[in-house]
């Protein structure tokens, strides 16, 4: 059946219920219109998360800013985006992010990927079939090149990631989409950690150049 450009982009961004979502899926894989739709829409919605260029601070005016922040209060301006895009409520965001400042320590886990400590939880109902988390990269680190099974969403709430593939610079701030079957490589940047949180659909397989 035909989907409007609506429904097609609440299926994008996970919007829909788990058998609207799954129908719509093979609906992509069967119809050549589908997918073709479905692939401008993701190149469109990647383009919009991505066309921001944010004004970062100085590493002194950062790092000085931090300092003054209480760390209870260090996130609260994110609490809102975040309760939406994990389909949370603000209280359960909240006591998420205190976590932050435990990291390294439990509940953190280390990745497979040196340098990456992941914080895995689950999220509403909207998002349930999606791997939620926060996940902290340590300065100098690199997340080798990787390919998206998924879409991924990722909001960036501490530090800097620079994507070697198109120069793009995330910060404090910045929601990007990386769309099903993208690929990049993210390494960090300055000399605090990268800390965001991501919705994934479907993993990632990492890929050599």
């Amino acid at each position: 059946m035909p989907y409007d450009k609506t429904q097609l982009i609440a299926f994008l961004l996970g919007h829909l219920d788990p058998d609207a979502q799954a129908a719509i899926e093979r609906e992509r894989q069967s119809d050549p219109n589908t997918a073709a739709a479905l692939t401008a829409l993701e190149q469109m919605l990647s383009q919009v998360a991505g066309a921001a260029t944010p004004m970062a601070p100085s590493a002194d005016a950062r790092a000085r800013l931090l300092g003054a922040v209480e760390p209870a209060t260090r996130f609260d301006g994110f609490v809102d985006r975040l309760a939406a895009l994990f389909d949370l409520k603000p209280e359960r965001i909240r006591a998420l992010l205190h976590l932050v400042d435990v990291w390294p320590s439990s509940p953190w886990k280390a990745s497979r990927i040196p340098g990456m400590q992941l914080l895995h939880f689950d999220g509403g109902p909207r998002v349930a079939s999606a791997d939620c988390g926060l996940v902290c990269i340590e300065p100098g680190h690199v997340v080798p090149r990787h390919q998206h099974q998924g879409n991924e969403w990722v909001l960036i709430l501490q530090g800097r990631a620079y994507e070697e593939e198109t120069g793009q610079i995330a910060a404090p701030g910045d929601l990007r989409l990386k769309a099903t079957h993208s690929v990049h490589t993210v390494r960090v940047i300055g000399d605090i950690p990268v800390v965001f949180a991501v919705v994934l659909h479907g993993g990632i397989t990492f890929v050599r150049k």
